[in-house]
């Protein structure tokens, strides 16, 4: 979500293989999907590890970008969305979490008429390296088995309908964001991408969550650095894979200007507001500037009524969704995504690598349309009725 309260690290870790998965998924929605694995290839990574590239065969079309629309197949494509973590593993996946548990969520999440997700790609845990453990520039191979959670994943949402966006380097270490350790961040996307290349449940690859609001982004030549880093991932993202849509998640639209280039290294624009939804057509106007499609990548309203500085209820979060996706319908534009499926328990916020709060409750634990106990909060319907007409 909006990381402007948030402290971030990151590290990197070790290659390897990912099994054979076949195998036919019936969930609780009228869909039953089929997939088939089909061909396996044994690669020798730049570390002496083996990776399996899995391709697959989906009913799925890769999303495009047409002008200012996404379109899957011949038909426009508008993304009806939400962000997601787990309710219990929030800023953790996919090294730690429950199937059950996801499985269940994203049940529940198809009362939404909803047809996408975006999560994220934690490079710590992704890595095996958290908290800077090991020296970054010598360990920053991929884990085999968080690449099979994803995997997991990937049959969990498409079994309910929805493609996925993962956001990558999420928690990365601030050093791979200058120029001399840029490499490894290439190195790394070496070691994941073809694993997915030919995957079509995927949406779309968000190089990194709201690099502007990050540290580096603010410092002495810092915001040079960081549009460095995001177009070299991104060609590299082209090196290795040519079906899928790059994006970057900018924390706030008036920042959209200062990363240059960004319609030239991305297939759309995507922005996260969570300020006064009357400000938002004209973001919406300030995006649409660079003729690509947009979509709002997160918005929404903590219900936490008692916090200090900026106290919230659920009905202040409906009228905020009833305010916001009228407004993404009016303006034409991709689509949105809100922030976010579940509230998490305080204790479920990891100190490490989520949200620095020591354990106390705020805003963060409380941005769900769903409660811990899982009963909806009047939001839920809004995002329905919308979506059952958009």
């Amino acid at each position: 979500m909006n990381r402007r309260r948030f402290l971030k690290y990151a590290g990197a870790t070790a290659a390897g293989a990912i099994g054979w998965a076949l195998g036919l998924y019936a969930f609780f929605n009228p869909q039953v999907r089929e997939r088939y694995l089909n061909v396996t290839k044994t690669e020798t990574s730049s570390v002496t590890r083996n990776i399996t590239q899995t391709k697959f065969v989906s009913n799925r079309e890769f999303v495009k970008a047409e002008g200012e629309q996404l379109v899957s197949g011949n038909r426009i494509f508008k993304a009806r969305g939400f962000n997601y973590y787990p309710r219990d593993y929030g800023w953790r996946i996919f090294k730690a979490w429950d199937k059950d548990e996801v499985s269940r969520e994203l049940n529940l999440a198809s009362e939404l008429n909803c047809n996408c997700i975006r999560t994220f790609v934690n490079y710590q845990y992704s890595t095996n390296n958290v908290n800077y453990e090991q020296d970054f520039k010598t360990f920053y191979p991929v884990d085999s088995d968080y690449v099979a959670r994803i995997q997991e994943f990937l049959d969990l949402a498409d079994g309910h309908g929805y493609g996925v966006i993962l956001s990558l380097f999420e928690y990365v270490y601030w050093d791979l964001l200058k120029p001399q350790y840029y490499w490894i961040g290439e190195k790394y996307l070496e070691e994941l991408l073809p694993q997915f290349s030919d995957d079509p449940r995927i949406l779309a690859w968000d190089i990194i969550n709201e690099p502007d609001l990050k540290d580096p982004f603010s410092q002495p030549g810092g915001q040079e650095n960081v549009t460095t880093f995001l177009k070299k991932m991104s060609q590299k993202i082209r090196d290795l894979d040519k079906n899928h849509l790059i994006t970057v998640g900018v924390g706030r639209s008036e920042n959209l200007s200062k990363i240059s280039d960004i319609d030239k290294f991305t297939d759309f624009i995507s922005f996260h507001d969570y300020d006064d939804p009357s400000k938002l057509r004209a973001k919406i106007s300030t995006a649409k500037q660079f003729k690509k499609p947009v979509v709002l990548g997160e918005f929404g309203r903590h219900t936490y009524a008692s916090d200090p500085v900026w106290p919230q209820t659920e009905t202040d979060q409906a009228e905020c969704y009833n305010s916001v996706l009228p407004i993404v319908k009016q303006t034409n534009i991709a689509g949105s995504l809100f922030w976010t499926l579940m509230d998490f328990p305080v204790a479920n916020i990891p100190s490490a690598l989520g949200p620095v709060y020591n354990g106390k409750e705020s805003i963060e634990n409380h941005y769900g349309i769903y409660r811990l106990d899982y009963t909806p909060k009047p939001a839920k319907s809004v995002v329905q009725r919308f979506n059952a007409q958009y």
